[in-house]
């Protein structure tokens, strides 16, 4: 190899150099390399090796006997030109997951939100219906004009579920209005009135919403109060027979306030009952 003999010469001129020092005894000049496979096989440096100049193979070392000692030869060659650089190892597998992390600590709690919109009220659920229409007595249909400004019945009911319309069967004028009311029969003091409900010009069973709870087995009195009594007629019975339970609703009398106009707790009475229904 090239390398190898440009080494050679550098070592042969080293060598020679070092040959000419230490007087006569030390004359010899070495021509070439002796290569030893470990610095064992090569020994020490003693006169039968004095100025030979060796290679270790083991050791990629050139060294020179001189007086006893092996002698470093530091023999450098310039540097080589960088070589290209290699291909692209290639792309490992992916290592294990690593453990879980432990939690964070919680993020504070968030501001409330602004109320969402009202919904739309849902669809009143079904109302269960008593008729408090007596069913002895005179039918007189389709009746006369109402004289009486209030008309009712004194009823007490078994149960306290809430009252929810109080009906009554009536030709009322579109002009007119009739109103649900409910009356202490003992103390006359009245307790709940509803909202008026205007005519249809027709016969039919108008429902006046009330809201109103009972307590259970004591005397109330139902009543209608009507804006225009002359010109609303209803159907009724004369004279039945009290008192009549419908459904837990017990009927005792018909009661009647004032002639013709006003509002008032109805404490007389006469034979007329009217088509009365209580819804809950």
């Amino acid at each position: 190899m090239n390398t190898a003999l440009g080494w050679f010469g550098a070592v042969s001129v080293v060598a020679t150099a070092l040959s000419g020092c230490g007087g006569d005894t030390n004359t010899t000049t070495t021509t070439g390399v002796v290569t030893y496979a470990s610095l064992a096989t090569r020994g020490v440096c003693d006169a039968a090796h004095e100025s030979e100049v060796s290679f270790v193979t083991a050791e990629k070392q050139f060294a020179i006997c001189s007086q006893g000692s092996w002698v470093s030869l530091g023999v450098t060659g310039a540097s080589g030109a960088t070589g290209a650089a290699g291909a692209t190892g290639a792309t490992g597998s992916t290592g294990a997951s690593g453990a879980t992390g432990a939690t964070g600590v919680a993020g504070a709690t968030g501001a409330t939100g602004a109320a969402g919109p009202t919904g739309a009220t849902g669809a009143a659920g079904p109302t269960t219906t008593t008729d408090l229409t007596p069913t002895t007595g005179t039918l007189v249909t389709p009746g006369d004009p109402e004289f009486y400004a209030v008309r009712g019945l004194t009823v007490s009911f078994s149960t306290g579920d809430a009252v929810s319309e109080i009906g009554m069967r009536a030709n009322l004028a579109a002009a007119d209005t009739m109103t649900a009311e409910v009356w202490d029969a003992g103390t006359q003091a009245k307790l709940a009135m509803g909202t008026p409900v205007h005519g249809e010009g027709k016969l039919k069973r108008y429902r006046l919403p009330i809201d109103f709870t009972p307590q259970p087995n004591k005397d109330y009195v139902v009543a209608v109060l009507f804006s225009n009594p002359l010109v609303t007629t209803h159907p009724r019975r004369e004279f039945p027979a009290f008192p009549f339970t419908v459904d837990g609703i017990t009927a005792k009398s018909n009661l009647i306030y004032g002639f013709t106009s006003g509002d008032g707790f109805p404490g007389d009475s006469n034979g007329w009952v009217p088509f009365l229904s209580i819804g809950r």
